[in-house]
């Protein structure tokens, strides 16, 4: 679908007789692989990664010392579950502060262009079109302002071991 949106709009340009000006195709998989952003990025969700397990970890060896298993079962799966969420809310914000700046760059470096198209869309293209590495280039040279990460906690507020 997306394919017939792009050659639609590609028609309708140049029938229409609008002067697209310069046309630019980027490769987003290959921006996405590529770039160092990308690859610090899953470096960074990694590193949130391991502060919520060892958060979870932390929890796991405190309650195991519970008389009151019912107890401990119970938070240690309401913490996990809380743990998840907040896990996930990290690394979505992650991704947007990585995808806010890719996009940053592209309207950037594209802002003299009538039409950018991304190449998973096309059927073939002229490599002269192709601004992947421009954009890989300029990218990598942005910062990306990543949210904070989560702090390690060490005592943990747990329920009373009734």
């Amino acid at each position: 679908m997306r394919l017939f949106s792009s050659l639609f709009l590609v028609c309708a340009l140049f029938l229409t007789g609008c002067n697209a000006g310069k046309i630019g195709v980027i490769d987003m998989n290959a921006v996405m692989t590529q770039s160092m952003q990308a690859k610090n990025a899953q470096k960074e969700a990694l590193e949130v990664q391991k502060i919520y397990q060892y958060n979870l970890t932390v929890i796991q060896k405190k309650l195991a010392g519970y008389k009151n298993k019912e107890t401990a079962k119970n938070y240690l799966g309401q913490a996990a579950q809380q743990l998840q969420k907040q896990l996930q809310a990290s690394q979505a914000g992650i991704n947007q502060a990585l995808a806010n700046t890719l996009s940053e760059v592209i309207q950037e470096q594209t802002k003299d262009y009538g039409l950018v198209l991304n190449k998973a869309t096309l059927i073939r293209s002229k490599d002269t079109l192709d601004i992947t590495q421009t954009i890989i280039d300029e990218f990598d040279k942005a910062a990306v302002s990543y949210p904070a990460r989560p702090q390690k906690v060490d005592n943990p507020k747990l329920p009373a071991d009734k």
